[in-house]
């Protein structure tokens, strides 16, 4: 049963990458000088500590040892995981943290000197505050939605954790799904897939270091979702809407195919731009995709970055604000409800204009798919508001849009 989309895919990798080099440190490579001096160097002193989420810096005098190349930091971060710590004698302060709980934990701190003979143990004890997959885990929400659930929380102090969700398969073994990473402050995602039927679901947060939560069990019926028959799809054009630009008309973005014409716009001075297509039914929005133009047009040019979707059954008005931050999903404005504030993703590499990986490809191709809230009423007429596209220009194309939910 595939639960995942190319996009998710290739934003979970980038997330399980991020979390590995902030997880799996590197100790600083020392090149060693030789030496014959086996003195055993002094201790460190004048030790402090400062007690953060999950962790403490330490900072202390270095001794005066004439050799010394660093300092070593031993401490066990749970009852079976060991760390090691290093700091060079350029810095008077060294970071220990991946701690399971806020206790008190004992850390050895050791002067290395060039001949790699160690000095006395010094003992300090730290008290690191909550962990942050454990300060997220009381705010862990889970609820029925299309086609399965939705999972929030809070990570309060943007560190990265996981959220990882289990479920039987089909010989009675509970196994994950999904395992979501990140060091977003708002934790939230949903599983798809499942039939409208109950379901026991399993959630636990972890981090970077292996540490995990008590794991919370529910059991959920998740909603009937369909995709929307775009066959049924209609232009409905409101005296506001952009005008058609190149010979590319609306009805291209729900011909089933991201080849050949998309929907463009005639440029015009400013943003926002906006077009109205009416679905032939009214449903409860669940989530939609949107496939902007590739190739070299991939992250660039008229592809929207920022848009509004509105949503109405009875449309009356045109005008819509142009600002957009105040509102929250579901607020009306006019015969208009206001559905959400979308932005598109990133490129995973990060290069410039017209560079691009496999993995940018892959990304754009798959389309990028969005949620709706569960709270929202069912709709007929959408309205797609661009605030801003890549380039900053004064039109827009889109290839396809889809959207999925209950017919009412």
């Amino acid at each position: 049963m595939k639960r995942f989309n190319n996009t998710r895919l290739s934003a979970l990798a980038i997330s399980i990458l991020f979390l590995f080099s902030a997880g799996c440190e590197k100790a600083p490579d020392y090149n060693e000088v030789i030496s014959t001096d086996q003195t055993k160097p002094d201790v460190v002193t004048g030790i402090q500590v400062d007690n953060v989420q999950g962790g403490a810096y330490i900072t202390y005098s270095l001794p005066k040892t004439d050799n010394l190349l660093y300092i070593l930091a031993e401490y066990k971060i749970n009852d079976e995981v060991s760390r090691q710590k290093k700091a060079s004698y350029y810095t008077d302060t060294i970071f220990v943290d991946g701690f399971a709980k806020s206790k008190e934990y004992e850390v050895t701190l050791h002067a290395i000197s060039r001949a790699n003979v160690k000095s006395d143990p010094v003992v300090v004890k730290v008290h690191p505050d909550t962990p942050s997959y454990l300060a997220a885990f009381p705010s862990l929400n889970v609820q029925a939605d299309f086609g399965g659930i939705h999972v929030s929380t809070v990570n309060k102090e943007s560190k990265p954790i996981g959220v990882v969700v289990l479920t039987k398969n089909e010989d009675n073994e509970l196994l994950p799904i999904e395992q979501f990473y990140t060091d977003d402050s708002t934790v939230a995602f949903s599983i798809r897939g499942y039939d409208v039927s109950p379901r026991e679901f399993g959630i636990y947060v972890t981090d970077p270091w292996g540490n995990r939560s008590d794991t919370l069990f529910t059991t959920l019926t998740p909603f009937y979702e369909e995709q929307f028959d775009r066959t049924q799809f209609s232009e409905f054009r409101l005296p506001s809407d952009a005008m058609v630009g190149h010979g590319w008309t609306m009805p291209n973005i729900w011909n089933g195919t991201t080849a050949g014409s998309g929907y463009h716009t005639e440029t015009r001075t400013g943003m926002p731009q906006t077009f109205t297509f009416d679905m032939g039914l009214t449903g409860k929005l669940s989530r939609f995709r949107v496939w902007e133009r590739s190739d070299i047009y991939a992250f660039a040019h008229g592809n929207p970055k920022r848009w509004a979707l509105w949503g109405s059954n009875d449309p009356k008005d045109d005008a819509l604000p142009p600002d957009v931050s105040g509102l929250a999903p579901g607020d009306q404005v006019g015969s208009w409800i206001f559905i959400g504030y979308y932005e598109a993703p990133s490129k995973p590499s990060g290069r410039r204009i017209g560079d691009n990986t496999p993995e940018d490809m892959a990304l754009t191709n798959a389309g990028f798919e969005y949620n709706a809230s569960l709270d929202l009423p069912p709709v007929r007429y959408i309205r797609f508001q661009t605030l801003e596209t890549f380039s900053g220009s004064d039109f827009i194309h889109i290839m396809e849009i889809a959207f999925w939910g209950t017919p009412q």
